[in-house]
């Protein structure tokens, strides 16, 4: 197990564990490097803090269905980083977690 989490903690990509709600409970240290957040720094509550103002509107109508659905889904995203001026386009690929329940 160690191993494993040593790979989702060091992977060269941004992974975020997302709850069916739309907050975050995990970002690995790539996301947090893009997003400006330190190791020991609180993650905002909900993925709306990390995407460009301009699409946080659609979150609830474009996105929260994709999360809900418990399918893995792919859709294109703006989100703030500090490496950059403008918010960064980026594909997000989501692969659901299930618990005992489902």
């Amino acid at each position: 197990m160690r191993k494993f989490e040593q790979l989702i903690t060091q992977a060269p990509g941004f992974i975020a564990i997302v709850d069916t709600q739309g907050y975050v409970s995990y970002l690995n240290g790539f996301a947090r490097n893009v997003v400006g957040l330190k190791p020991d720094e609180s993650i905002p509550p909900g993925v709306e803090f990390f995407m460009a103002p301009d699409e946080r509107g659609t979150f609830h109508d474009d996105l929260m269905p994709l999360i809900r659905s418990g399918e893995q889904q792919q859709f294109k995203l703006r989100i703030l980083s500090t490496k950059a001026e403008d918010p960064v386009r980026a594909l997000f690929t989501m692969y659901p977690l299930h618990n005992g329940e489902g």
